[in-house]
This record gives structure tokens, C-alpha cells and sequence, in this order.
């Protein structure tokens, strides 16, 4: 029950959070505002079923409960006056990996295979990154959903500017906005995204659907162009 209660608490968190950020737009308000009221309900719910957490006792566990016995069996401890024997240090081009920088600068030899580690390691990395990226560059579909998150944002408030007078999403809480993709300039690595989840109201006040299309430049990570026009994609 302490789980359900936590994750009810957590999503009425969440919830109430998404219902703050609706507040800041004039179409979604009213929206917002029913569901600020239900993640507040939710919450106090989910607080009233959570368990009551007792204090910590003072009882300690008996060693012989449940038919077992008390270890008597005695520690090796070194005579009294005397220090434990000392660990063997690390030294050398094999041990340099758990040598601090201290004990690095007295062995020359450990200090130069520490630099030579890092140096292969950085060049590994680089070039398991180059590979990546030069093998997603010549490909739209990884090009595409890999940068399909972060030009969702900039490319959203580029099109909500296209609006003459008032404007609706209608993708819903979690619905993509931009369901397509496609190459605007492939050697320029510029995608254009493209949706038809809004309506821009007319000068007549009647509220129509349109297909936006956002060229998101992924290597410069800002939004080139953007435009929109009447009507849905066909499906």
C-alpha cells in the first residue's frame, strides 16, 4: 500500500506541475486549472494511505532468537603494543591505476603509464563518438528522432508566433506535436519537422486546423524556418 500511495503522490506531484505550466497559456486555463484541482485531490489521497512509520526501537535482535546461538567463536586481533600488518603498496606501470598523484610523482615509470592510459582512453572515446555521429549524419531516421526531442521546444514557439490572433494545440498531454520528418539540406544537416496538431483562429474568429513545417538546424541547434499552412496532412 506505502508503494501505491508514493507513486499516486509522485503523478499527483507531476500532474499539478503540467497544470502550472497550462496556466501560462490563455487557451488552456480552464484546462488547467480542473486539472491543478484533481493532482491536489489525488494527492491528498495518496498522503492519507500512506502507512504510519513507527519510531526506531530500542530493542536489539537476539542472536539466539529462532533456535540459533551465539557466535563465541574469538577474533584475531593483533597483541596489545603492536600495529597491524601494513598492505603492500602499489607501485609500477601495473599498479599506477590505484596510485594517488602523491605516489605518482615519486615513480616516474607509474606516472607514465597513467598518462598514456588517459591518452588512449580520450582518443577512444573521441573516435566511438566521431563514429557515431558521422554513421547517423548520412541517415534521416537516426538524424531525425535523435534530435527529434530538443527542436520540439524552439520549433513549438516558432509556430505558435505564426498566429494572427489566437491559437489551440490539440496533440493532447502527451501527443507528439511534430509526427514527420524530412531532409531540408542534408550536407547542412537542416531537418524539417512537420505536424498539423493546431488551429490558428481567422479573422472571423472560426478556429481551423494547419500543417507547420519547422527547418531545425541540428549542428547549430537553432530553428531556420518555419512556416504554416491551412489544412491537415493526409492520412
Amino acid at each position: 500500500m506505502g508503494t501505491v500511495a508514493t507513486l499516486l503522490a509522485l503523478g499527483a506531484i507531476a500532474f499539478g506541475a503540467v497544470a502550472l505550466l497550462m496556466l501560462l497559456f490563455p487557451s488552456k486555463r480552464a484546462r488547467g486549472r480542473r486539472q491543478l484541482v484533481l493532482s491536489f485531490l489525488v494527492f491528498i489521497v495518496a498522503i492519507a494511505m500512506m502507512p504510519k512509520v513507527d519510531g526506531p526501537s530500542s530493542k536489539r535482535a537476539d542472536p539466539t532468537a529462532d533456535g540459533g546461538s551465539a557466535s563465541t567463536a574469538p577474533t584475531s586481533v593483533p597483541p596489545l603494543g603492536e600495529s597491524p600488518p601494513a598492505l603492500p603498496q602499489p607501485s609500477g606501470a601495473a599498479g599506477e591505476r590505484y596510485m594517488t598523484w602523491e605516489q605518482l610523482q615519486k615513480d616516474p615509470e607509474a606516472l607514465k603509464a597513467r598518462q598514456e592510459r588517459i591518452a588512449r582512453e580520450a582518443k577512444a572515446d573521441a573516435e566511438a563518438k566521431k563514429s557515431q555521429a558521422a554513421g547517423c549524419w548520412e541517415d534521416l531516421q537516426c538524424l531525425g528522432d535523435k534530435h527529434s526531442i530538443e527542436a520540439s521546444f524552439p520549433c513549438s514557439r516558432a509556430v505558435e508566433r505564426l498566429a494572427q490572433f489566437d491559437f489551440e494545440w490539440t496533440d493532447g498531454f502527451l501527443g507528439p506535436k511534430f509526427t514527420h520528418f524530412r531532409w531540408k539540406s542534408k550536407k547542412a544537416g537542416i531537418v524539417t519537422y512537420i505536424g498539423d496538431e493546431i488551429k490558428f483562429q481567422n479573422g472571423f474568429g472560426a478556429m481551423q486546423y494547419h500543417t507547420y513545417y519547422c527547418d531545425y538546424d541540428t549542428n547549430k541547434k537553432t530553428v531556420v524556418d518555419v512556416f504554416a499552412i491551412s489544412g491537415r496532412m493526409k492520412q
